[in-house]
């Protein structure tokens, strides 16, 4: 809906036209550094209604698998809005290396990717390396699109770094395209896989996490990636999903048959 904080043409009517049909509009964004309520706003001043419950980002999916985990303290990567989410969800956010349960791995985009504040102090590393404390991400996105298409360094170049000082990999990446925050949002909202449509423009994110849920999908790559960009190359044997040229052509797919739709 939103790229590099520019409204995608057509997304507010295409959302527009699948409301008028009493379908509900769900929200999923591997963004961490904002609060759900920051995102719901923002995609209110677009012109699409969206309430809180009707948006999930990384950062609330990661504080709500924590939670699960019985997490209670966390040193964070990342902005004071994925803070934010870790304390709404009961956790507390330390600075006193010993007292973290979990480091949580975000993306701050005002900090370059490598910048040694965002690595770990060397005691919290160890202990990270040591098992005592978890290493969860909310995302492995190794790029975001920014202006005009042009990606920028996402969380996952973060978290790889943390994972490299560390010599370990994560115990948990939460965001797409793990399957949770889908899950969640379909349990939410009492919705089975066979009647979700994801769309999405991360073939990687977006299709993979639909994919792993058994979910219908239509992949609309993003503005300024490219008019002619080739189909992956997986796409035509799934039976569930379409690839579309833009946004504006999904109402028009909604009540088809998954297995009769043709490309």
């Amino acid at each position: 809906m939103l790229l590099a904080g520019e409204v995608v043409a057509g997304a507010s009517e295409a959302v527009a036209e699948v409301r008028a049909t009493g379908r509900q509009a769900l929200y999923l964004t591997n963004a961490s550094g904002r609060t759900r309520g920051e995102i719901g706003d923002a995609l209110v001043g677009i012109g699409i209604p969206a309430a809180l419950d009707a948006v999930y980002s990384s950062a609330a999916v990661t504080a709500r698998w924590l939670g699960a985990q019985s997490v209670e303290c966390v040193w964070v990567l990342g902005t004071l809005a994925l803070g934010a989410e870790l304390a709404a969800a009961g956790m507390r956010v330390v600075r006193d290396e010993g007292e973290a349960d979990a480091v949580v791995v975000g993306l701050d985009r005002r900090q370059a990717v490598g910048d040694e504040p965002r690595l770990l102090p060397a005691a919290l590393a160890v202990r990270v390396a040591r098992r005592e404390c978890m290493l969860v991400g909310c995302n492995r996105d190794l790029t975001y699109p920014g202006p005009s298409g042009v990606a920028k360094p996402g969380c996952g170049r973060v978290l790889a770094l943390v994972e490299t000082q560390c010599g370990r990999s994560a115990d948990a990446v939460v965001g797409k395209p793990e399957p949770f925050m889908l899950e969640w949002a379909a349990a939410d909202h009492r919705l089975a896989p066979r009647e979700i449509l994801v769309v999405g423009d991360s073939w990687t994110s977006d299709i993979g996490m639909a994919r792993r849920c058994g979910c219908a999908w239509a992949y609309v790559p993003a503005p300024g990636a490219g008019v002619k960009l080739p189909t992956p190359p997986d796409a035509s044997e799934d039976p569930l999903g379409r690839v579309l040229a833009s946004v504006e052509q999904v109402p028009a797919i909604l009540g088809r048959a998954p297995a009769a739709w043709t490309r």
